[in-house]
């Protein structure tokens, strides 16, 4: 039950969008708290790269369950392996270098000052295609905060800041209330200049001008009539369409017209080869010779 559940997760990811997983990333700081950052940041990159709608990422939680079921069995596990497995077409690694927050008074304790809070966030990442284990490029996000303006101490009282400075590991990771603190704004300064990077390097691919169509159907590959003058690079899906069925008036025989294409299957480029041809490998569904594609 639980292999059909991933499976249909992972088939039910949004149509016409590239996909994308991210897996945990590498904790290099000494922060010490109540989450497990390693998981959460790059859960909440997803949430951030889910809002364009021309991705869809993974859940975290279907990400950790095939990455615990494949340990087992494939000690020595490979990134394009693990990205095949989850149906992707790029994954993103990465590094947490800095989750930091920290304070300090200006002033004299016992008869009042100034507190200053402040965070840094650094994350460090790469993203990789998964049907040529290409790396794509470098990601990098960043973010610094200074909050000098709220936190006010007067005769040794502790400010309302610096009660959420001690309770912030109270607070759900992500939530509305954790992103209002310094920590969390800094972190969303990161993640918003990490999400600039993916979106820098994974554009939509270009609509070509000329009639997309299947020429050639192997088994499980299939050659396409699209090459690098039409804009197609490795990683490019497609859907496969079947001519509309023959209209006719029931009572005259009279010809009509066609239904719309029916979608019939999904291919994705694996290879280019020539100005005006590609290999592909059917990934759902099935497609025939003269079948019309579409970009996904």
């Amino acid at each position: 039950m639980q292999a059909f559940l991933l499976t249909f997760l992972l088939w039910t990811g949004a149509c016409g969008a590239q996909h994308i997983a991210i897996l945990p990333f590498e904790d290099r700081t000494s922060f010490e708290g109540p989450w497990d950052i390693r998981v959460e940041v790059p859960r909440l990159l997803g949430e951030r790269l889910g809002e364009n709608p021309n991705y869809w990422v993974v859940p975290m939680d279907t990400v950790m369950a095939v990455l615990h079921r494949r340990a087992a069995k494939y000690p020595k596990d490979t990134l394009v392996a693990i990205g095949k497995a989850l149906d992707v077409d790029y994954l993103i690694v990465g590094t947490i270098e800095e989750f930091s927050l920290s304070r300090f008074m200006v002033g004299a304790r016992m008869l009042g000052g100034y507190w200053s809070y402040s965070s840094t966030v650094e994350l460090k990442g790469q993203l990789l295609r998964v049907v040529d284990g290409k790396a794509m490029g470098d990601l990098r996000g960043e973010g610094n905060i200074t909050d000098r303006d709220l936190g006010l101490s007067l005769l040794g009282r502790r400010p309302a800041k610096d009660l959420q400075f001690y309770g912030i590991g109270d607070l759900k990771f992500g939530s509305k209330e954790f992103l209002r603190t310094v920590l969390g704004k800094a972190l969303e300064e990161a993640l918003a200049e990490l999400k600039a990077g993916v979106e820098k390097v994974l554009v939509p691919p270009e609509r070509t001008s000329r009639r997309a169509l299947v020429v050639l159907v192997e088994g499980q590959t299939v050659y396409l009539n699209l090459g690098y003058e039409d804009g197609v690079e490795p990683g490019d899906r497609f859907g496969v369409y079947e001519e509309g069925e023959v209209l006719q008036d029931p009572e005259t025989g009279e010809v009509l017209g066609r239904a719309d294409p029916r979608k019939v299957g999904e291919v994705q480029v694996v290879e280019v080869k020539a100005p005006h041809l590609s290999k592909a490998r059917l990934v759902r569904g099935r497609a025939q010779k003269g079948y019309e594609l579409k970009p996904e």
